[in-house]
């Protein structure tokens, strides 16, 4: 096999060296035009992307595999690269995979959710200021607005494309497959849980990121469209969670605003709705029940509000960190680059410079002994070994396109909710009524008969 990374362009690279403070840290916020370097060791490299992706048959490798050589052939194909198949990176990426692999086949639960933005997946848009401007302040921007262009950078999170290739493949080898080459066979059982939209991820699948492909059980290179990813079990998104967001909301709305009518988790589905005056964000529970799945048992997430609600709830999390507000949650504003494409670049770099890839295999090893919860924080971060390689993936897209997919219809879930709190006589009466309801249900609970 050829050194992985050898079929990339090497002369696309644009490679940049972080600034070390007086303390010793290393600033990545500030440039030079050199490589990624500490102690004269190269340790990112920048590539960038080539759209769209190409179809290649898939190798005949053993799932089982344990041949370094063979399982990089493997992740290659994946679209993760190494400039050296004996550098740190990749013997970190392997060593990733593998604790995967083994997690999968041997503790794994019915599936796993895996958030994508900052999760999976880094990415940051930038364009005119004044698209970029429109899209924060407008539900609809006006029209000459909506023309215009925006563009994203997107990337793999490093060490989280091994990992999840890692969970497919021993959820694949529980299923009975045993070559790579078998892989159109591959039910999945890794899925996407995700506030970005099927369009997305459709144009990802085919222009850039190969995992897409792979997480549905196909080849990448061949064309996706948004209704390959709503039909799909290896995805649930914004479009599901907002269906499912206003289903609560009219039938409480038909209920005449009485909480009794919905089921208790969707009580408090509602009532959080109501309490927020937003959907953004919220991934309720029973949205996986209206699509014929039982909830994640499991859910790799960077956000920290809906790991505490999948916590109260029962799910077993594992708290990933956000490289752009670590522990903090996201907003609009951050996924932004008001300063252009350079600084857009920069700003990916900087958040692919560091990894918590150890602390990853760390915590796979304490879901296996039972952990209920495991909370990676910025501490757990390392610099990217020596040998990394960043595909860099700058995509097009428009205003209008972004708008009408995401924040259109949040706009509309947005209108329903303080239509319902109007409707209903207010907040105070709303949290009165599911007190009261809440307070019902817990007496009912504490009248069961006990276990002798």
């Amino acid at each position: 096999m050829e050194k992985a990374g050898n079929n990339i362009d090497l002369g696309t690279v644009s490679i940049i060296r972080p600034v070390r403070l007086a303390n010793g840290e290393f600033d990545t916020l500030q440039f030079e035009r050199a490589a990624i370097t500490m102690n004269n060791k190269t340790h990112l490299t920048v590539v960038k992307g080539q759209h769209p992706l190409e179809f290649m048959p898939p190798p005949a490798i053993p799932l089982d595999a344990t041949d370094p050589l063979r399982i990089l052939e493997l992740l290659e194909y994946a679209g993760v690269h190494y400039l050296d198949p004996d550098c740190p990176a990749a013997k970190l990426g392997i060593d990733i995979f593998d604790a995967g692999r083994r997690f999968a086949l041997e503790s794994a639960p019915d599936w796993i959710g895996v958030d994508w933005d900052y999760t999976t997946n880094l990415y940051k848009i930038y364009g005119p200021v004044t698209s970029l401007i429109s899209m924060k302040l407008f539900h609809i921007p006006p029209s000459r607005v909506q023309k215009q262009s925006i563009r994203l950078f997107e990337a793999a999170k490093p060490g989280m494309h091994e990992l999840i290739m890692g969970l497919a493949v021993g959820y694949a080898l529980r299923q009975g497959l045993r070559s790579f080459d078998q892989w159109k066979y591959y039910r999945p059982q890794v899925r996407s849980v995700t506030q970005t939209w099927p369009d997305r991820l459709a144009r990802l699948g085919t222009g850039a990121i190969r995992l897409v492909a792979l997480m549905m059980g196909r080849y990448p290179g061949r064309p996706l469209t948004e209704d390959d990813i709503r039909a799909s079990d290896a995805f649930i998104t914004v479009d599901d969670f907002l269906r499912q967001i206003a289903n609560l909301l009219n039938t409480f709305e038909n209920a005449d605003f009485q909480f009794h009518a919905l089921a208790e988790r969707e009580q408090d589905e509602v009532m959080e709705l109501l309490r927020a005056g937003k959907a953004y964000k919220l991934k309720p529970l029973s949205t996986f029940s209206a699509k014929g799945w039982m909830p994640p048992p499991l859910i790799f997430d960077d956000s920290p509000s809906s790991n505490a609600r999948l916590i109260n709830e029962g799910v077993r999390v594992v708290s990933v960190v956000n490289p752009v507000v670590p522990g903090k949650e996201m907003s609009d504003l951050h996924a932004l680059s008001l300063r252009g494409r350079k600084a857009a670049a920069r700003q990916m770099v900087a958040m692919a410079s560091h990894t918590e890839g150890p602390a990853m295999i760390d915590a796979l090893t304490k879901l296996k002994h039972g952990a209920s919860e495991v909370q990676l924080s910025p501490d757990h971060l390392v610099p990217t070994p020596e040998g990394s390689i960043m595909i860099l993936h700058d995509i097009s897209g428009s205003v209008a396109d972004l708008m009408i997919k995401f924040k259109e219809p949040q706009y509309r879930i947005n209108t329903l909710i303080k239509s319902i709190i109007r409707k209903a006589g207010g907040m105070r009466k709303l949290a009165h009524s599911y007190a009261k309801t809440a307070s019902l249900r817990n007496h009912v609970r504490r009248s069961w008969p006990q276990p002798s």
